[in-house]
């Protein structure tokens, strides 16, 4: 299939390549796409455009499912991420269950891989948000989520996911908090029941990084942590090679930045304005380099608006669910 991004594809070519200073273990060379998501908000249908075209379709699971299909039509390895804040509004609505679990049978039609948990998305509550997991084919993972009634973790703090027939990606998850960087805070959920708490992500994810080391030939962290806090997270903690970060980027123009002092990477795809980030995938290319480093090849944004087809599959779920509440 011919590739359907070209007409509306933002395109912000990049190549960045560089050693870090003590390159992670590895057992393989790497070349793999990332596709990742992120703020769906429990939106899985389209809205109408605020600005362009007034009136039409933008996001969607339908439309995603179809940018997502077609950059996998292009061949290569591809791995599909959520970074979280998808299973539940911000505001004060309380979300139904069958929300959320519907937005998981569709990310498992579209073939995700992994995802962690958002903010937003533990105002569920431990018992509405484990029963709501469980219907993901694909690991849901946190390294500083904590259920205060019985102080423990509320998922596993990372997966090990095959990509392509031999490559393997390490996926450590932290969840932040709007407006407090990487401090801990608690989160009471809407419906009521026990509190969850986030608790320190540099510590968790130095754990965490200590744990994969040497088992993976690529290590992501995936976090809807602030674009400074990512920064921070790079320069001090060892063994990462990539964190994809889904915060606030506090007006900086920058997608992708690399710590000197240890190699990591930290990139970020957004597209400027009013445009909500469920309307966006966001496409990372990563290599390995001869001297055992990683390359960022092609950053970008890739739009779903109404000049994306609806995925059928994914449409006819979405449909199947409406009719049924």
């Amino acid at each position: 299939m011919a590739r359907l991004l070209a007409a509306y594809l933002i395109v912000v070519p990049l190549v960045l390549v560089a050693c870090s200073q003590t390159p992670s273990p590895r057992r393989r060379a790497v070349d793999v796409t990332i596709l990742y998501t992120w703020d769906a908000e429990a939106q899985t249908e389209a809205v109408s455009s605020p600005f362009g075209c007034a009136g039409e379709p933008v996001g969607g699971f339908a439309r995603r499912a179809s940018v997502i299909e077609s950059v996998r039509a292009d061949g290569g390895p591809v791995l599909v991420l959520d970074a979280g804040n998808t299973l539940a509004s911000p505001n004060d609505q309380i979300v139904p269950q069958a929300t959320c679990e519907t937005a998981l049978e569709a990310m498992n039609l579209m073939g995700y891989q992994g995802m962690v948990l958002g903010e937003d998305d533990l105002r569920l509550g431990a018992t509405a948000l484990r029963g709501c997991i469980a219907h993901a084919q694909f690991p849901v993972v946190s390294a500083n989520v904590v259920d205060l009634s019985t102080r423990k973790a509320l998922s596993k703090p990372f997966a090990i996911v095959q990509v392509g027939d031999s490559q393997t990606v390490g996926i450590i998850g932290l969840t932040g908090v709007r407006g407090r960087g990487a401090q801990s805070s608690t989160v009471q959920p809407r419906a009521g029941g026990s509190k969850l708490a986030i608790t320190d992500a540099a510590s968790a994810l130095a754990k965490a990084a200590r744990e994969l080391r040497g088992r993976v030939d690529l290590l992501i962290t995936l976090t809807n942590l602030d674009w400074d806090v990512c920064t921070r997270l790079a320069e001090s903690v060892s063994g990462i090679d990539l964190i994809m970060c889904a915060g606030e980027q506090g007006g900086t123009a920058l997608t992708s930045w690399q710590a000197p002092s240890t190699g990591a990477w930290v990139c970020s795809v957004q597209l400027p304005g009013l445009y909500d980030p469920a309307w966006v995938v966001g496409e990372v290319r990563v290599k390995t380099t001869a001297q055992g480093g990683i390359a960022l090849v092609n950053i970008q944004p890739l739009k779903v608006n109404n000049d994306v087809p609806e995925d059928q599959e994914v449409a006819s779920l979405l449909l199947s669910r409406r009719v049924s509440r």
